[in-house]
């Protein structure tokens, strides 16, 4: 047969065959939505700049490279479901004609359908990470408080253990009693580190009147003793088997009060310092403990040794871990955060400020209010801002982890890159789903709030450090963080956009930027357009050799190009 015949077939079909063809597919394009076309095209990660951040030839390095990967867990809340100190456990709870009222319904809110899964759910956890530290290694992960339920010495010895990869004989007893689901836990592979929250040092994460619930709990026959106080919490910690040794905590200040004070400062290499915070420390000076009902607070002394950190470490970017956050969710209103003002001696609105008076601050991660929402912070009176990073709780839905990668940009910006990842216990997560409590467009968060990228200024101090350290591979970024992924020459230039770079002037340009990510994040993502850059490479050398010198042409390549980024900026380049 011929590959083309004169009247009845067309290479191999017959023509009334072609016209059917051509009129279904012809039917499938008219009615398609152009809408629905965009669901084919390449995933755009967001990219977050309301920190203002540009590109700043002062304070670039010319490297291109992750500064800090780690991995943060919060909330993970163990729960032995049997125990007698159990709010939901305690004899009151049987006295149903007590005429307790509206209390009977507290104490049901309470229990969750999950609380038996608990240990499960942190081993799956557990897994999730190492499976993503073995594919892409992590510095370390940060549990950022709540460890426990209850706080009880059992519950934060079993946090523990599931992440050491242990199982002791109390957590046998308590799956023999059905109290708790069965693991064998597989332990995290890389090094780990703990923040105190309020159910860590609290009774059921709210009583932390010492006085009060060492009196009232006797009395429905539990024993007080079984409890954490602040200093058994961390003394905890120095049964861990695994590094770092007390998980951060043998680093802390001198003691005062008498007692362990669980803050503490790391620096995980040349380029960042961690400096974590006890929100949860409620024994503020004065003759009786403060009462904070679950929020939190920080004291003066812990506030001073967190400036003098941070201001001793200028040098390098520097990251807040605490359990609460001094920024409002988006359902409490403008005014409410989860610190209790009234009872601190430093009030959320002064460490805001406070972290915004310097440039190195670049990120606050927390938990507590068990929703992921990422929010820029600023003052127009200050020089610095910062990204205050929510991340939602383990027990509850959504039941995920937060990545979050620290890069250098090159150009004299930063990238705080932020993924979600969940565990793969189908039967875990079915369980959070159904609970009443799940609200799962609310815990999940919006775009802005998952797998966004933060734009941050890089600092002079900072870069100035760099550059002393240069790294080992200027040009390590995954390329799913990556927010511009061509390397920069060590003379700040760009070897590769040739023409943008010819019409701007400079390889630092604002312009420059936006195009490069449109070409990374969008045309390398598929064949027909990485085809495109390719031939771009082979003639755009040219081109930029001849636009470069000649004022003119220059003005006519601006003109051409500042159209098309202004509307990439528009959809989110």
């Amino acid at each position: 047969m011929a590959r083309i015949s004169t009247g009845d077939r067309l290479y191999g079909v017959t023509r009334r065959t072609f016209l059917r063809l051509g009129t279904v597919g012809g039917a499938f394009l008219m009615t398609i939505s152009p809408l629905r076309l965009l669901a084919f095209a390449p995933r755009v990660t967001p990219l977050r700049d309301e920190l203002g951040a540009a590109s700043n030839a002062d304070s670039a390095t010319g490297y291109r490279f992750r500064l800090l990967n780690l991995a943060q867990v919060s909330d993970v809340h163990i729960v032995d479901d049997h125990d007698p100190l159990r709010f939901e456990n305690l004899s009151i709870c049987e006295k149903q004609n007590a005429g307790l009222g509206w209390l009977d319904g507290v104490i049901q809110s309470i229990s969750r359908d999950q609380d038996p899964y608990t240990a499960r759910i942190w081993d799956a956890t557990i897994r999730s990470i190492n499976a993503h530290h073995r594919q892409d290694p992590l510095d370390f992960t940060i549990s950022t408080g709540d460890h426990t339920d209850t706080d009880t010495e059992k519950e934060l010895s079993w946090f523990i253990e599931i992440a050491d990869g242990l199982k002791s004989d109390s957590f046998r007893l308590a799956v023999e009693d059905g109290g708790i689901y069965d693991v064998d836990p597989e332990g995290l592979a890389m090094p780990w580190y703990a923040v105190l929250g309020n159910h860590d040092v609290e009774y059921q994460g709210t009583a932390n009147n010492e006085i009060l619930v060492s009196a009232l709990v006797p009395l429905f026959g539990a024993r007080s003793d079984d409890l954490c106080d602040q200093a058994e919490a961390v003394e905890k910690y120095k049964g861990s088997v695994t590094l770092p040794w007390w998980h951060g905590f043998e680093n802390q200040p001198p003691q005062a009060y008498g007692r362990w004070q669980g803050y503490y400062s790391f620096s995980p290499n040349a380029y960042t310092h961690c400096i974590v915070l006890n929100t949860a420390n409620y024994n503020l000076e004065g003759e009786l403990p403060k009462q904070t009902l679950s929020l939190g607070c920080l004291d003066q002394a812990q506030y001073d040794w967190m400036v003098g950190e941070i201001e001793d470490h200028s040098d390098r970017l520097c990251l807040i871990f605490s359990h609460h956050s001094p920024v409002a969710n988006p359902e409490s209103g403008e005014e409410t955060t989860s610190f209790k003002d009234s009872q601190s001696d430093i009030t959320a609105g002064e460490l805001r400020r406070t972290l915004c008076a310097y440039e190195h601050v670049v990120a606050h991660i927390n938990g507590h209010s068990h929703i992921n929402h990422i929010a820029p912070v600023t003052y127009d009176d200050l020089p610095g801002g910062y990204w205050n990073i929510n991340t939602c709780a383990i027990i509850e839905w959504p039941q995920e982890w937060r990545h979050i990668s620290l890069s250098d940009n090159g150009d004299g910006t930063g990238t705080l890159a932020c993924r979600m990842y969940r565990h793969d216990d189908q039967e875990c997560l079915d369980v959070a789903a159904g609970d009443a409590d799940a609200r799962p467009a609310y815990r999940e968060g919006g775009a802005g709030d998952r797998d966004v990228d933060l734009l941050f200024a890089l600092p002079l101090s900072v870069a100035l450090t760099i550059r002393a350290n240069p790294p080992e591979d200027p040009a390590v970024v995954p390329e799913e963080e990556q927010t511009s992924k061509t390397p920069l020459l060590l003379d700040g230039s760009d070897s590769r956009c040739f023409i943008a770079t010819a019409a701007y002037g400079t390889p630092l340009a604002g312009e420059v930027a936006t195009l490069r990510r449109f070409r990374d994040r969008c045309l390398m993502g598929h064949a027909p357009g990485r085809a495109l850059v390719h031939a771009y490479y082979q003639l755009s050398p040219a081109l930029a050799a001849c636009i470069a010198p000649r004022a003119l042409l220059r003005t006519l390549a601006r003109g051409l190009l500042t159209p098309l980024v202004a509307c990439l900026r528009r959809i989110g380049f």
